[in-house]
């Protein structure tokens, strides 16, 4: 389950790139290739800042394998280039992909929400007023894809105006939003406007941290600020105040609940306040190398981990471990502490305190809790909440089901496992 959220904010985020131009020095991508050139682009970003092993340990996939390029509807969309219903900008593309290689190093939210302003017409709609369309992205400028009537396939129609009742329609999104509460398309709000019922304008946030919720416009480095919502994007919200990765030898600040542990120094270096005495600022130092004395994974070098950490019981002293490669499979590991040891593939088992991998088809699970079965093609059958249960592969559609979580399309449509794909054009 953690992995899948995870998976799905990662591959919405990919989506949202598709809207793509921008941060220049790439050549033209073709069509063909721009999903693996994407994974590419990814994957360097990830390297790059030091956050491919998050990756791995939080979704137990390395980079590569997971960006998958069926799951970001290229092959819809190249069906719609071929068929005229979009035009796609191979040189505005291989812009987009390098500017996401050359994107600050500061968590994955500046490279996720910057992407909408970087690129911009890889892909344009021709479809015109009236004509069929089977995505969103299909309609000429001004124009949605109206379902309402006919579903599949949809037909452009114009925005609704301001005022206009939302129902069965959707609002010009540059400028309005449907107010749920009262029906009708209302003007996006602006700096201090209360967001509650309506979006905020481009390039303010709404903060929800207020009630009523209001919008305002992200303060910079140094702005006070409640949480990272009233800062600019790739600063965090430390001490009420904006603030960005230290460098080498500045002091750093973890965050009041240590929220900034990830990010309060530039890539390969740690904040080295010492949290086991609830301690907050420290300076930035550099990664650990394999030998070098730790207390927590993130002190350690990309690719290694803090092995052995352990406390005394008597004394309650806590006896640090050492930067060293992740376990094998098979190695003794510590399951008191939820601090990363094996290998990103493997897990720590709390009864046998050994590095073991996660459950396979036929293999005992409990369905909700850790370990989940391995892999997006299994489940664990019990589907009741803390119930013993076997892992077994999803059903193909056709098949009978009683949740979604059985079927391979992740679809259970009464009773019948289908692949819920939407308006597919032919």
């Amino acid at each position: 389950m953690k992995r899948k959220i995870f998976l799905s904010a990662l591959l919405l985020a990919l989506a949202f790139v598709f809207g793509c131009s921008g941060g220049g020095g790439g050549g033209p991508v073709e069509l063909q290739n721009v999903c693996e050139e994407m994974k590419d682009a990814m994957c360097d970003y990830m390297r790059k800042c030091d956050l491919e092993w998050y990756l791995q340990f939080a979704a137990h996939m390395t980079c590569e394998e997971l960006i998958e390029c069926d799951e970001m509807g290229l092959e819809e969309m190249a069906k719609s280039v071929a068929a005229g219903r979009l035009a796609y900008d191979a040189a505005l593309a291989g812009k987009c992909l390098q500017s996401i290689r050359n994107a600050k190093c500061s968590g994955f939210e500046d490279i996720f929400e910057n992407m909408e302003d970087e690129c911009d017409g890889v892909f344009v709609g021709l479809v015109i007023q009236d004509g069929d369309c089977y995505q969103e992205q299909e309609c000429s400028e001004g124009l949605y894809c109206d379902e309402s009537v006919t579903y599949c396939p949809g037909s452009c129609q114009p925005y609704k105006n301001l005022g206009d009742s939302c129902s069965g329609g959707d609002c010009d999104p540059d400028v309005a939003d449907c107010d749920w509460q009262q029906g009708i398309c209302a003007a996006l709000a602006g700096p201090g406007e209360v967001c509650d019922n309506v979006d905020c304008r481009d390039g303010l946030v709404c903060d929800y941290d207020v009630d009523p919720a209001v919008c305002l416009d992200p303060a910079g480095e140094g702005g006070s600020c409640t949480s990272a919502r009233g800062c600019e994007t790739g600063l965090q919200c430390l001490e009420g105040k904006c603030t960005g990765p230290a460098a080498a030898g500045q002091e750093c600040n973890l965050g009041e609940d240590f929220e900034g542990i990830m990010f309060a120094c530039t890539p390969n270096y740690y904040c080295d306040a010492d949290i086991v005495m609830q301690e907050h600022t420290g300076v930035c130092k550099p990664k650990k190398g394999a030998g070098s004395e730790c207390i927590m994974f993130y002190e350690c070098k990309s690719g290694l981990l803090c092995i052995g950490l352990s406390i005394n019981e008597q004394t309650e002293e806590v006896i640090p471990g050492s930067c060293g490669q992740p376990l094998k499979a098979g190695a003794a590991c510590n399951a008191e502490f939820d601090f990363p040891e094996c290998d990103w593939d493997l897990y720590c088992d709390e009864q046998t305190a050994v590095c073991t991998a996660f459950p396979g088809i036929g293999d005992p699970c409990i369905y909700g809790e850790d370990p989940e079965c391995f892999g997006d093609d299994l489940y664990c059958d019990s589907l009741d909440y803390g119930v013993p249960g076997l892992c077994a592969q999803k059903k193909p559609d056709g098949s009978s089901c009683t949740s979604y979580e059985e079927c391979q399309g992740d679809y259970c449509n009464n009773g019948t496992c289908e692949t819920d794909q939407g308006c597919i054009a032919p």
